[in-house]
């Protein structure tokens, strides 16, 4: 039996439904010296997939400015365990490693034409 476009986007409505949504949680702030702040946050474990776990620059320091703009993850885990983690915590705790990763976002950004 074949689906039609409308019984597959009620299907999906349904499963979504069903599924809870679970936001990241922070495990991890502190204020950069430029301004702005790092976060270490992690997404749980569910259902078939692993946890998630990732360091996220905020570089604008005016939250109003904040508005629309997603801050840029400069390093993403997943199935992040406990050592994982630690080195989550390492690159977040180190200014230099935290500079060298956003230049290497930037790149990437310029590359894609974002």
């Amino acid at each position: 039996m074949e689906l039609n476009r409308e019984t597959r986007q009620d299907a999906i409505r349904e499963a979504r439904r069903e599924v809870p949504i679970y936001s990241p949680s922070r495990v991890y702030v502190r204020d950069l010296p430029g301004g702005g702040h790092v976060m270490i946050e992690l997404a749980p474990e569910f259902a078939d997939r692993a946890p998630v776990g990732r360091v996220v620059v905020e570089r604008r320091c005016d939250a109003a400015r904040r508005d629309g703009h997603q801050p840029p993850a400069i390093a993403v885990v997943k199935d992040c365990g406990d050592g994982e983690v630690n080195e989550l915590f390492r690159l977040a705790t180190d200014n230099v490693a935290i500079a060298r990763a956003l230049l290497q976002w930037e790149r990437r950004s310029v590359a894609r034409g974002d």
